[in-house]
């Protein structure tokens, strides 16, 4: 079914200093380095939606990103502004996701092998219902693998409060 949504404009700045400040004792207990940094100087607009959905769009996204970012690496949530939408990046330094998978990834119950192999608990709901959601939204969630090293970049787009 769908979700009854109660949206508001909403800063996003302070949800994702939330977010992450939550996150940081499952980050130390993993030992890999979890940072919020706001890309632009200028301060980002507030987004309309339903500030309880995502942050448990967001708070998926971070989880699986230092679930699955081995011991030393990275994880560093961003924010910044373009043409009408904003984006939250969740950009990790993790196992990635393999080639065969990627079509796949947003499926329900699908979960990819690497994935299984590092961390076996899960259903493959988790990415299916974040995309719903940021969708709902009139917005949009999608990924890309790192450029520059290994890991994915998974990327929350929310259109801006009128």
């Amino acid at each position: 079914g769908k979700y009854k949504y109660k949206f508001a404009p909403t800063d996003l700045h302070p949800l994702l200093e939330e977010i992450v400040r939550d996150f940081i004792p499952l980050a130390e207990k993993s030992r890999v380095s979890l940072f919020y940094t706001q890309e632009e100087a200028s301060p980002v607009p507030s987004a309309y939606i339903d500030r309880d959905r995502i942050k448990w769009v967001l708070n998926n996204l971070v989880e699986n990103a230092i679930t699955y970012t081995p011991e030393g690496g990275t994880v560093r949530v961003s924010i910044d502004g373009a043409e009408r939408r904003i984006f939250v990046r969740v950009k990790d330094s993790g196992i990635g996701i393999h080639e065969e998978d990627r079509a796949n990834i947003f499926e329900r119950f699908f979960r990819a092998g690497n994935a299984i192999s590092k961390q076996n608990a899960g259903n493959g709901l988790g990415l299916y219902i974040a995309r719903t959601i940021a969708t709902d939204h009139g917005g949009d969630l999608s990924f890309l693998s790192n450029q520059e090293g290994p890991g994915t970049t998974f990327v929350l787009s929310l259109p801006i409060a009128s």
